[in-house]
């Protein structure tokens, strides 16, 4: 018979865990002194503990099961919440139940705030701890603007025209401008639907207007008609929401025909194993010019994140594995830098 692995027991005994807790609620104590009589040898590895200090992120074992742990030394702030987040994210990913434990004493508004920013924490980890299917479908239109402000300029004046407006309100069109550094191309305007039903509907009311003919006189003229390149595109797979963040890594290739499923696979697993960022998405193209099957983004609050994060994950084995596991249907044709430049939304 198999032999059951020996389990560590708790370094002090439990019974006696309520002579740790001060009889006055306002004395302060470290809650770390608890993991002496919960956690097997008392032995956990702490997640950031020199960032947020007022929340303890750690991982353990209780009775041989792995369990994360988050536990607040009092009141939590910001930092914390952020910690704490990303903390849940890498539990959720790697299927990791959580322990909470509460160590706040003195007023009820304390209480209040520290519950406040544990909840703000789940709600942060609840968006971006999987890879779903994404929920967009869109139009992806790259330009070399030879004159930034009259470009702009020309976009101002169709968003504010009757015909945009019928467009956007029918259709639902999302439309971004972004500015790219790293490609032939300067900027890519971005035009989203939820589905394809929506995309035909928003194409045939904007393509019957003359405003958007003026629209397209004024984008030629500002911006060099020979680099011009068109894709029509899905959001295959995505990870939290891209809008709302300031700058994006771009990654062009193209798979293999017949490999797109098996390469999606790989990506998902990839990114369900890692940290997670603040977005991240596979977009498959289905048509276009100056074809490119796909592009992968992932999003950041700044370059520096971006960076960091990049070098963090591919010393990973996960990335090692992923990057072996595409070699041969996936050839890399640019990397690029995006930070979307302005925005013209649905809503008005």
């Amino acid at each position: 018979s198999t032999k059951k692995p020996v389990v560590a027991a708790p370094l002090k005994d439990n019974k006696n865990i309520y002579d740790l807790i001060p009889k006055d609620t306002k004395t302060p104590f470290d809650i770390r002194s608890l993991f002496d009589y919960l956690l097997d040898g008392g032995e956990y590895f702490e997640f950031k503990e020199n960032y947020g200090k007022s929340l303890i992120c750690a991982t353990a074992s209780i009775h041989g099961m792995p369990v994360g742990i988050i536990a607040n030394n009092g009141i939590l702030f910001s930092e914390s919440a952020i910690k704490g987040a990303h903390f849940i994210e890498l539990m959720c990913q790697r299927k990791i139940p959580l322990l909470f434990l509460q160590n706040i004493g003195g007023k009820m508004k304390k209480l209040f705030i520290s519950f406040a920013a544990i909840f703000s924490m789940v709600i942060v980890a609840d968006g971006h701890a999987n890879v779903k299917p994404g929920e967009e479908t869109g139009e992806f239109h790259y330009f070399n603007v030879t004159d930034p402000a009259a470009f702009i300029a020309a976009l101002d004046e169709h968003y504010a025209s009757d015909c945009a407006k019928k467009w956007q309100k029918e259709s639902g069109a999302e439309v971004v401008v972004m500015g790219v550094l790293g490609s032939v191309h300067t900027h890519f305007i971005y035009v989203g639907y939820k589905n394809n039903e929506m995309l035909e509907k928003g194409r045939s009311i904007v393509g019957a207007c003359p405003e958007t003919a003026k629209l397209i006189k004024g984008l030629s003229a500002s911006s060099s008609t020979s680099d011009y390149v068109s894709r029509l595109g899905e959001q295959s797979l995505e990870v939290g929401d891209w809008t709302k963040d300031k700058f994006f890594m771009k990654y062009d290739f193209n798979v293999k025909l017949g490999h797109a499923a098996h390469y999606a696979k790989e990506w998902t697993k990839l990114m369900n194993t890692l940290d997670a960022s603040n977005s991240a998405g596979l977009i498959t193209h289905r048509a276009g010019s100056g074809w490119m099957s796909h592009f992968v983004y992932i999003g950041g609050d700044s370059i520096d994140q971006l960076y960091s994060t990049f070098d963090a994950n591919s010393q990973t084995e996960a990335f090692q594995e992923f990057a072996a596991n595409v070699s041969e249907i996936r050839e890399l044709r640019n990397v690029s830098l995006i930070a979307p430049v302005k925005a013209y939304p649905a809503k008005r």
